[in-house]
């Protein structure tokens, strides 16, 4: 079975009222990954190199969008990317509509009627393009600290 991307939505938690923010307008999301650091386990009677896995390095997660200044959402982002705001992101998964909600903490709440991904990330660089004959188009580029949590459809 395929998930496809139709009614994918990103989410992120406004820090001021902890209230929770749908991205306007997404077109695509990517880099979700991130290599390990390569510890060196060579002895020195060795004639090949020996490598451990280290440490994993998060990734950045580049989402382009539609920019519309009129979005809430597209006014937050600009906020976040120049106060340099960590802030819990959300990517849910079109294998079903619930929303998912916040706590008291601006924690999202596990959310397991659909198959998501969160983790905690701030807007390390924020464009904007402008071009003939086109829309107004953004990108941000969120870097992500620590480990994403990916939570399976039950």
């Amino acid at each position: 079975m395929s998930i496809k991307t139709q009614k994918t939505e990103i989410f992120t938690v406004n820090p001021t009222g902890l209230a929770l923010v749908k991205l306007a307008c997404p077109t695509g999301a990517s880099g979700l990954g991130g290599p390990s650091d390569q510890i060196d386990i060579t002895c020195l009677d060795a004639d090949t190199r020996g490598f451990a896995q280290g440490l994993k390095n998060p990734g950045q997660i580049s989402i382009p969008f539609n920019f519309d200044p009129q979005e809430t959402s597209h006014d937050l982002i600009i906020d976040l990317y120049e106060a340099g705001t960590t802030t819990q992101w959300m990517i849910a998964l079109s294998d079903n509509t619930t929303q998912p909600t916040v706590d008291s903490a601006g924690d999202f709440v596990a959310l397991t009627a659909r198959s998501n991904f969160v983790f905690d990330a701030y807007i390390a660089d924020l464009t904007i393009d402008i071009a003939t004959n086109e829309v107004v188009r953004g990108t941000i580029s969120l870097q992500r600290s620590g480990a994403y949590v990916f939570t399976k459809k039950a």
